[in-house]
């Protein structure tokens, strides 16, 4: 959050409703087309859970802070170090924090366990899914980088059912090319749909 914008609303936020503060809170999210922001102890909104006891609470008590969130086990520099044991708190602490709004949700998890194991990361991703299938009749835009699509099996069946996801407006899932061949998804339910309008597409890695 720039320093100037930070230092005018502490000098001034004693003075101003909690609705306004709310207000001003959201023009410091640092968010991407999607509205989907990497989580990070200096940046909004995480950093202003930490100015004050006021500013914690307005931004607890505000969804629209935390509608889009973009995770990465990748090493993002000034992001909070992720790893399975981390990621899925996070993901558990925007879906709550974001009410009943819609979400928005961008996650690219591409490498294996410690242990180097696949069924390893197979256990890890199922977890992540059952996270998601959680929130699905809130899911705006789901943005998926993984690697192989038989991890996401049931967000594909979720979404080859439009009732499930009413509010869903896109769905994209990035894998390697070699995991294609290897899996049985309903491709045909999910083309259909598209049909409809929905911006909805595989597509793969190149390696």
């Amino acid at each position: 959050m720039d320093t100037r914008m930070n230092g005018a609303l502490r000098t001034s936020s004693g003075a101003l409703p909690n609705e306004i503060m709310a207000e001003l809170f959201i023009f410091c999210l640092d968010s991407d087309h999607l509205g989907c922001m990497t989580p990070s102890p200096t940046t909004a909104p995480l950093v202003l859970t930490q100015v004050c006891r006021k500013w914690r609470n307005i931004a607890l008590a505000s969804p629209r802070l935390w509608t889009g969130i973009s995770l990465n086990d990748e090493d993002l520099k000034g992001s909070l170090p992720l790893n399975s044991k981390q990621l899925l708190p996070l993901l558990d602490s925007w879906v709550a924090q974001s009410g009943s709004r819609p979400i928005s949700i961008r996650l690219s998890y591409t490498k294996l366990p410690k242990t180097g194991e696949y069924s390893d990361y197979r256990k890890e991703m199922r977890l992540v899914v059952d996270r998601l299938l959680r929130c699905q009749h809130r899911w705006y835009a789901l943005d998926l980088n993984v690697l192989d699509l038989f991890t996401v099996q049931p967000l594909l069946d979720a979404v080859a059912l439009p009732d499930n996801v009413p509010l869903l407006r896109r769905f994209i899932v990035e894998v390697p090319e070699r995991s294609l061949d290897s899996v049985n998804t309903r491709t045909n339910d999910l083309a259909l749909w598209h049909s409809s309008g929905l911006p909805l597409s595989y597509t793969h890695a190149s390696e």
